[in-house]
């Protein structure tokens, strides 16, 4: 702890300190009821600076580099000091706490912010005693990338307006549902890519999911300690520490089919082109039919509305196989679970026009999509 009369000072370059910020301010919170939220604490340290936000269902904190003149800390509106230090060259400036303002200048600029009571100010609380997992930050980042869109965005279910991590020894499911649609992502383990003493699960909200995915960019290693009803996640000078979501997730893998009456392998950019096509033509519920015939190996995307008018086309495919059968699908739907995949070659597999329909990579079998129809 600081002296009460040490006072903040420091200096740092802007490209240092910019990025810090600029993750505080997203997580900082806009409460109208708590206006402190929308400050973020700054606190020296041993060689460096802790930016910390918090919009008390989140909180991060991020150690910055600097030179550290001054010991100290003060609570200050993080958004101000983002946009001034966002339109400052990368110079070294100054930051320093001076008769109730923190002061930011270069050799040319300079300006005065209010600062605010800390005592007011949340702490951010710490997992004591909490289950860890060390994993390569970058498979975090692409499984959230793969699932993310398949959220919920109502909170009329809360179970599943976040994204559900199971960890099994063998195993990680990260899983997302809206009801409509479903994305899994399943991480194989052979000891080597994470350690693991007992299964443990949790559903991180849809914020701090997406907010993971904006700062996971490193190939760092990446600390996950799960508490009891909190998980955070450290990497790199970060930790962030969310909620989880109480409540049992559903259980999804009923709704995954064993088999499938029709399969169709196709080229993936083909098929959005074609969606896409289909999309301009659709009416006000996004519908876009499918229609397979294999005795006649045609795979044809059909679209119409009263007003705009029709739109037909066959698309490419390498082979097909199973019954006749066609699906009304929400294209939007469609182009999201496409989207996830990085391989062009997909298998499309559908059991009528009313059962869930799945699409994956052909070569990969890490991640499905599900998708339901649109009953007509």
């Amino acid at each position: 702890m600081s002296n009460s009369d040490e006072k903040l000072k420091i200096v740092c370059l802007q490209e240092n300190i910019k990025n810090g910020f600029s993750v505080s301010e997203r997580i900082s919170g806009t409460n109208l009821s708590l206006p402190i939220l929308s400050n973020a604490l700054l606190e020296t340290g041993n060689g460096n600076l802790k930016i910390s936000s918090t919009d008390l269902e989140m909180g991060v904190d991020i150690i910055v580099s600097c030179k550290v003149e001054g010991r100290g800390s003060v609570v200050a509106p993080v958004k101000l000091i983002l946009n001034f230090i966002n339109n400052l060259p990368n110079t070294k400036l100054q930051i320093e706490e001076m008769d109730g303002k923190v002061d930011i200048s270069t050799d040319n600029v300079k300006t005065s912010i209010p600062i605010v009571s800390k005592e007011d100010f949340p702490i951010i609380p710490k997992i004591k005693n909490g289950s860890e997992i060390n994993i390569n930050s970058k498979i975090i980042k692409r499984s959230l990338e793969q699932v993310l869109n398949s959220v919920a965005s109502s909170d009329s279910k809360p179970e599943i307006s976040g994204v559900l991590f199971d960890f099994k020894k063998n195993s990680l499911s990260v899983v997302a549902t809206d009801s409509f649609r479903l994305s899994e992502k399943t991480i194989k383990n052979d000891g080597s890519v994470y350690r693991l003493e007992d299964n443990k699960s949790f559903i991180l909200p849809q914020k701090t999911a997406q907010e993971l995915v904006k700062i996971l960019d490193a190939d760092d290693e990446l600390r996950i300690s799960i508490g009891e009803g909190q998980v955070s996640f450290s990497f790199n000078k970060v930790n962030l520490i969310s909620r989880v979501i109480d409540g049992d997730y559903p259980n999804y893998k009923q709704i995954i089919p064993d088999s499938f009456k029709t399969s169709i392998t196709l080229n993936k950019d083909d098929l959005v082109s074609k969606l896409k096509l289909a999309s301009v033509f659709s009416s006000n519920i996004n519908d876009v039919k499918f229609l397979i015939d294999v005795k006649n190996k045609k795979f044809t995307i059909n679209s119409k509305d009263n007003i705009k008018g029709e739109f037909t086309s066959l698309v490419d495919f390498d082979d097909i196989t199973g019954e006749d059968t066609d699906a009304v699908f929400n294209f939007r739907y469609v182009l999201d679970g496409l989207s996830n995949i990085t391989d062009n070659d997909i298998e499309l597999s559908l059991n009528g026009s009313s059962a869930p329909a799945m699409i994956r990579s052909k070569k990969q079998d890490d991640h499905i999509y599900i998708v339901m129809p649109i009953r007509s």
